[in-house]
Order: structure tokens, then C-alpha cells, then sequence
């Protein structure tokens, strides 16, 4: 939680794609007010065989963040 109670959120969706029978992983970010709002989602990944799986989040002085994952 940041000092204005800014909430960052970092974790993955998981979904199942039929065309290669295969469960995939996609990385997501979220930002939430001190009200619990959304502000700000977004989600990292292609649609390729890969697992995108974030781990950590860390929140910069200037609200930006930094995650990390695998």
C-alpha cells in the first residue's frame, strides 16, 4: 500500500486454449484506490505456449512498479 492507500495487486489468470489442449498462464497488474476501485489493470502475456507467472510487485516513488515473475 502506498501512502495515499493506493493498493498494486500483481498475480495470473489462468485460462484453458482449445487449439493446443493446454492450460496458459498470463501475468496481470492491478491498481486499486483507497476505496478498493479499479484504476488501472492491464495483463502480460502472448498466445503462445508460454506460462507468464508473476510473483512479486514493488511500487516506485513515482507510482510506477516494478513485478517479477517467471
Amino acid at each position: 500500500m502506498t501512502f495515499d492507500g493506493t493498493v498494486y495487486i500483481t498475480g495470473f489468470l489462468s485460462y484453458f486454449t482449445r487449439k493446443t489442449s493446454v492450460n496458459n498462464k498470463d501475468c496481470f497488474v492491478m491498481r486499486l484506490n483507497y476505496k478498493l476501485d479499479i484504476v488501472y489493470l492491464k495483463s502480460f502475456g502472448d498466445s503462445a505456449d508460454y506460462d507468464e507467472d508473476c510473483r512479486s510487485i514493488q511500487v516506485t516513488r513515482n507510482n510506477d512498479y516494478i513485478y517479477i515473475g517467471g
